[in-house]
């Protein structure tokens, strides 16, 4: 029964026109950050962590659209997934076959978890492939928060790290705009609230320096502070974890995750929603 209803949510999600767009729009997104990283070269020198490579252009590229492209793509699945189908009551029909309002929830957070899963692996394989083909081939190369040069599984062993919070780092901004989706009552609600979490994080992250200005920004407790914010997670935090300077980005985005999930798990199944 459950496999069924997943594969229902599954082929309802693609049925969208909308959220295959979403996913169209990856080869835009890393066409742009090519276009950019071309540009860049020529002012960068190999050693620098700006340059794009071969080697590198798959990280570059992803920690320059994660806040912006990426998260548009996620506040998009949010408000088709969640807020339309819950709000317009597309989900009555669902409901009167008996199926468990839980189980249905569990089918579509496993499908926007699969989703937002394969835009990263796109994003990964697309840009790998435009690195190839249009980047200067490198063995080595820098990366973010470390000193030198380092080899291929060097890059390899960063980007895996990189990769898998850079992933949760979109699962727990979508679950917070999917709280929203389900409590809001409108898509431009859900869409200025989106923003405005998105202004506070940056406002946030540019008032948490000022408190702590007599430490260094890689400072313990200035990262423990910073560690709340999703925005700086994707921006820096990604960085600094896959560089092995903490884990306190890891934990904070779990806990973050877990608790909004459950928020919205009890907004999905409150019974009001069927009477």
């Amino acid at each position: 029964m459950f496999k069924s209803l997943f594969i229902y949510e599954f082929e309802k999600f693609w049925f969208k026109k909308i959220n295959v767009v979403c996913f169209i729009a990856i080869l835009i997104v890393n066409f742009l950050a090519l276009k950019f990283a071309l540009q860049s070269n020529k002012t960068a020198e190999m050693t620098d962590i700006v340059f794009s490579s071969s080697l590198n252009f798959h990280i570059t590229s992803l920690q320059e659209m994660l806040i912006t492209a990426f998260n548009a793509i996620v506040i998009t699945f949010c408000i088709l997934s969640f807020h339309e189908e819950y709000r317009k009551g597309y989900l009555r029909m669902t409901f009167t076959r008996g199926i468990s309002i839980s189980k249905l929830y569990i089918a579509k957070s496993l499908v926007m978890c699969l989703n937002i899963f394969l835009i990263i692996l796109i994003h990964c394989i697309v840009s790998l492939l435009f690195a190839l083909i249009f980047l200067p081939k490198a063995n080595v190369s820098p990366l973010f928060f470390k000193e030198g040069l380092y080899s291929v599984i060097d890059v390899i062993l960063f980007s895996i790290k990189y990769y898998i919070l850079a992933y949760l780092s979109l699962l727990t901004f979508g679950s917070i705009i999917e709280f929203l989706s389900i409590k809001c009552k409108s898509i431009a609600g859900v869409l200025g609230l989106s923003l405005g979490f998105v202004f506070l994080n940056i406002v946030y992250i540019a008032y948490v320096p000022i408190v702590f200005k007599n430490y260094a920004d890689s400072d313990p407790i200035v990262l423990n502070y910073s560690s709340i914010s999703t925005i700086f997670i994707q921006a820096k935090g990604a960085a600094y974890f896959a560089a092995g300077i903490t884990d306190v980005f890891l934990y904070s985005m779990i806990i973050i995750f877990l608790i909004f999930k459950s928020l919205s798990y009890l907004a999905f199944t409150n019974k009001h929603y069927l009477e």
